[in-house]
């Protein structure tokens, strides 16, 4: 099946990717390279995510999904009694000592001994729920959102909640239940390509992407920049088409032609001769 393709602004945006191994880690850098505010949520999630995300985008574990402002204890459903002075001890906490303990909201980390304390007192359902309940609040949040879990069932359940909020997926293992397709992308400068083969074969869309990094030289980048100022000057000085239509695609022939972006005197030449 061809696939429609379609250039969208992701700068600034946020981007789920639930998964943290190699796969999830190919998607956060591709979409690094756009401005995209990344957020990666795993079970565990590998030393390349880590290195290029800021500790606040990364939500590793189950207990480690409560981060900085984001959960009060008191909504773990957990016996106060029994923890509130290892609690005390372990977590980092923002407000003076005589704060009320019950409405502190808590940072990162947990020690690994209330991990497991934790962990062995509360039953899998609600664990669970937990788990599901912030996945759906960062997907209700996220412009688009990519399932890259090593588990089939959870791409699916997660493929399910984006249908559900309306929100763009990717799901790495099932091209059916995306409703985006990731593609394989060569950049050089602000020109971006992006190339899916249809055939759901990413050696397919591999050797047509390394095929287009030959053809397409960096100098073109530069080009396209200098286009792109020359344009905006264009359109703002010169009203008639026609002479709009020959500065441009002349001013464009020869820069790709001197493989450089042309001097100020080339431009005003060029002008010159548009606007006899």
């Amino acid at each position: 099946m061809a696939y429609f393709p379609i250039f969208t602004q992701i700068d600034g945006k946020r981007c789920l990717i639930a998964g943290g191994g190699k796969v999830a880690a190919r998607k956060v850098y591709t979409l690094l390279q756009y401005g995209a505010d990344v957020v990666v949520m795993a079970e565990k999630v590998c030393g390349e995510i880590k290195e290029v995300l800021p500790e606040e985008n990364v939500f590793e574990g189950v207990f480690k999904y409560i981060h900085k402002n984001r959960c009060n204890k008191n909504e773990w459903d957990i016996d106060e009694n029994k923890y509130d002075t290892e609690l005390e001890n372990t977590l980092d906490k923002r407000y003076s000592s005589n704060s009320n303990l019950k409405n502190i909201s808590y940072d990162l980390e947990i020690s690994e001994n209330l991990l497991e304390s934790l962990s062995a007192d509360l039953s899998e359902d609600l664990l669970k729920i937990r788990k599901n309940t912030f996945l759906e609040k960062e997907i209700g949040k996220a412009f688009l959102v990519v399932a890259a879990t090593s588990n089939r069932e959870e791409n699916h359940h997660i493929a399910e909640l984006c249908h559900a909020y309306n929100v763009l997926v990717n799901v790495a293992d099932s091209e059916e239940e995306s409703s985006f397709i990731f593609p394989s992308v060569v950049r050089k400068g602000d020109i971006s390509i992006g190339i899916n083969s249809g055939t759901g074969s990413p050696t397919v869309s591999k050797h047509i992407r390394k095929q287009i990094e030959k053809a397409v030289p960096d100098y073109y980048a530069d080009i396209a920049v200098f286009m792109g100022k020359l344009r905006e000057y264009v359109k703002a000085n010169f009203k008639e088409e026609s002479q709009r239509r020959y500065i441009l695609k002349t001013a464009a022939a020869e820069a790709f032609a001197e493989e450089r972006v042309l001097t100020q005197k080339e431009i005003e030449e060029i002008i010159r001769q548009g606007q006899k």
